[in-house]
């Protein structure tokens, strides 16, 4: 007969091979499991990849569309002779360019999310003044670019809001001048701040229109956009027209 000691090595044994099995079997479950999670982080990675090259494709083809209409507005600026319908044209072509460009740049950016505005403006400011050709040998230009990163909505309003106020200088700021200065500066503030400054030391914003009243269509827009951006606008009119326009850098 087995003594206690040989009882207690077999039991022990025993309990020693389902303890094996049971590990066994939770490595293997482990292991398949394992491999699931590298199928699902494939499929993830791979639906991530179609979605940007279908972002943007999108992306490709508004600013091909946008393209097409600048073009067209173009031609049709160049054969109108009535001055009113030149100039709602133009402001129109400026517009569409300012879009466009957004989509321009999102497209060649590796970021679908974010524009970098140090880059934007800068080319910006080169399509708006070929818009206008015969004034902006008028306008000398200083730009203060900080490397600004925003997310496509505030880039919009804030890429808009510059197009309004900087056309409003090429048209109305240096009449009757030989030369003009336009400064246009982007630049960071203390508690994740921006400050846009958009300036001019032509003849100076009369004292009776109030952008929140005007009649202007160009500066009634710039307002608005400085609603949506959640800025606060301090405006001069000392020694030619400033614009600072102080708002956040994310919605809140």
């Amino acid at each position: 007969m087995k003594t206690e000691i040989e009882n207690n090595l077999q039991s022990s044994a025993e309990e020693n091979a389902s303890l094996q099995v049971k590990i066994r079997q939770q490595s293997e479950s482990i292991r398949m499991l394992q491999e699931q999670l590298d199928a699902a982080e494939m499929q993830i990675k791979a639906a991530r990849g179609e979605e940007e090259v279908l972002r943007q494709e999108v992306h490709h083809r508004v600013k091909n569309n946008l393209q097409i209409i600048s073009s067209i507005l173009s031609l049709y600026t160049g054969n109108i002779a009535d001055p009113n319908i030149e100039a709602v044209l133009k402001n129109t072509h400026s517009r569409v360019a300012t879009i466009s460009l957004i989509h321009k740049q999102l497209y060649d950016s590796s970021s679908l999310a974010e524009i970098d505005m140090q880059e934007y403006v800068n080319s910006q400011i080169k399509d708006i003044l070929s818009i206008y050709p015969i004034r902006s040998p008028k306008i000398v230009l200083k730009l203060e670019l900080e490397p600004v990163v925003l997310d496509v909505d505030r880039a919009i309003h804030c890429a808009l809001l510059i197009n309004e106020l900087v056309v409003n200088s090429i048209w109305h700021a240096f009449r009757g001048r030989e030369r003009g200065v336009l400064q246009i500066s982007l630049a960071e503030k203390a508690n994740d701040k921006l400050r846009l400054l958009v300036a001019d030391d032509g003849i100076g914003l009369p004292v009776e229109i109030d952008l929140s009243q005007t009649k202007s269509i160009g500066l009634r827009m710039a307002y608005n956009f400085i609603l949506r951006l959640q800025g606060e606008l301090a405006l001069s009119r000392d020694n030619g027209t400033s614009y600072q326009i102080d708002f956040p850098k994310h919605n809140f």
